[in-house]
């Protein structure tokens, strides 16, 4: 079996990073056998993948532990949201996206000044290629958890393919001194569901596009 691509060390050197006796690391490794697997022999010495060192820290362990709860508990609230076919969020997941985004804003913006730069954002692609091609922007502003000021979470949708490319551009060069984080649109993430996670209330969100008909847009009146 091909071993995952990890760093080993001895097993001396384990055990001194652990803080663990040989005998707990065995005794781990017997009830563990697939991760047993995991570790590697030369020659007559068996290594330990440095990863493993994080089965032994509790606090790791706790904090795994809650993370994988909070994964349980957005999954539940994605299923809830998906079901409700009339909800916002989960027609918005039925349309079509080509990208999803996070745009980390350089300065420390409010609310509303987060607002206004993703509607000027919209604004500016309209005018530059709306004439040509269809395009739909939703976006969600949050605050940021450990400093001040709010980001944005957005989806854009554009209609011909071939206008992408020329439109990141146009993205990039209106924030070159923000951070943006940019990828393909993958319906099977759910990264509606994830910028829809704090509810869609108030003045922090909006969805803009410039279609003469587009019925799906009906989730929006």
């Amino acid at each position: 079996m091909r071993k995952p691509k990890q760093n080993y060390e001895s097993i001396k050197e384990f055990i001194k990073r652990a803080n663990i006796s040989r005998t707990t690391l065995h005794r781990f490794y017997v009830n563990n056998p697939d991760l047993k697997n995991e570790t590697i022999k030369k020659k007559i010495k068996r290594e330990i993948p440095i990863g493993h060192a994080k089965y032994f820290d509790r606090e790791e362990l706790i904090d795994e532990v809650r993370l994988l709860e909070d994964k349980v508990e957005s999954m539940r609230r994605f299923i809830d949201m998906v079901e409700n076919k009339e909800s916002l969020p989960a027609r918005l997941w039925e349309m079509p996206w080509s990208f999803f985004g996070t745009i980390s804003h350089s300065h420390d913006l409010s609310k509303d000044s987060c607002y206004r730069q993703m509607t000027r954002l919209f604004d500016e692609l309209d005018e530059q290629f709306g004439a040509s091609t269809s395009i739909r922007l939703f976006f969600t502003t949050e605050a940021f958890k450990n400093r001040n000021g709010h980001h944005n979470h957005f989806v854009l949708f554009i209609d011909d393919d071939w206008y992408h490319q020329k439109i990141i551009e146009k993205l990039y060069k209106m924030y070159s001194n923000s951070r943006i984080e940019l990828q393909p649109y993958n319906k099977y993430e759910a990264g509606i569901f994830y910028i829809t996670k704090d509810g869609l209330q108030g003045e922090n969100w909006d969805i803009l596009y410039n279609l003469d008909n587009d019925e799906q847009l009906q989730v929006a009146s």
